[in-house]
């Protein structure tokens, strides 16, 4: 059994976005297809969670993109654990080249949840260890969802959950939030310019605070986070219309 895992996919002329670059939500989609099949490999795929009763729930992404692959071509990602607590930890994930060249690197928060309560639950040591490295090597990215934002609102509406923006628990897809707040960012560069958006998100760091559901309201708010060199940040919020927290996030785009 190997508890750093590696899954090739091939890029689709349809994971390409309007600039015809590789859109970051596939990132995290291959994430997803990876670490499932990585669970199989270790005889801990869906029959086994629905066995034992438990799932696993995705807390925080951070993904920082160094360059887009090209339709057609082949990437690898790489995926393992880096640490690991009673309930919770954390996964670290790659994506390469066939040359090896990074493309994107990232990390995951996870929890374990069980399915009546609905509350963190302790995995027995013979299945963590299956996870476990003795020398795991840990991704530091830039962590923005920890820098104060701006407290002017430049841009705001409210929309409402789709049905395909569902996954197979009926509550918005983790990847699809990342949908949003590109749409909300290009919306707002879009009133300032007046002119077609030819903007690269390249950075994301997204907290998961509740579910949405289908024909759930959402008011999307949009902060300044700040700058670099290489990105402009803005923190995206994810609200009912009672203030109810559902999720929050930092996306990087090219200055």
């Amino acid at each position: 059994m190997a508890n750093i895992h590696r899954r090739n996919f091939i890029v689709r002329w349809s994971e390409l976005d309007a600039n015809g670059r590789f859109g970051l939500e596939h990132y995290l989609r291959y994430l997803i297809e990876t670490a499932y099949d990585w669970g199989e490999s270790l005889d801990l795929g869906y029959q086994a969670y629905e066995r034992l009763g438990i799932y696993w729930l995705i807390r925080e992404t951070e993904l920082m993109v160094e360059t887009f692959p090209r339709h057609n071509e082949e990437i690898s990602l790489t995926i393992w654990m880096n640490q690991w607590q009673r309930v919770r930890g954390v996964r670290s994930f790659r994506i390469t080249n066939q040359a090896g060249m990074l493309y994107a690197q990232g990390s995951q928060k996870i929890v374990v949840m069980d399915v009546n309560s609905q509350r963190p639950t302790k995995l027995a040591d013979d299945i963590i260890g299956r996870f476990r490295m003795d020398d795991p090597e840990h991704v530091s990215i830039r962590d923005m969802l920890r820098t104060p934002p701006s407290t002017q609102i430049l841009y705001q509406k409210e929309r409402f959950v789709n049905w395909t923006d569902l996954d197979a628990q009926k509550h918005v897809n983790n990847v699809v939030y990342v949908n949003y707040a590109r749409d909300l960012v290009n919306e707002y560069l879009f009133t300032q310019s007046a002119t077609a958006i030819e903007t690269a998100s390249q950075y994301v760091h997204i907290e998961y605070l509740s579910p949405a559901i289908w024909q759930e309201s959402l008011i999307l708010s949009l902060f300044e986070n700040g700058q670099d060199e290489e990105l402009s940040y803005y923190r995206i919020l994810a609200n009912r219309p009672d203030g109810s927290p559902i999720m929050v996030c930092v996306l990087g785009v090219e200055s």
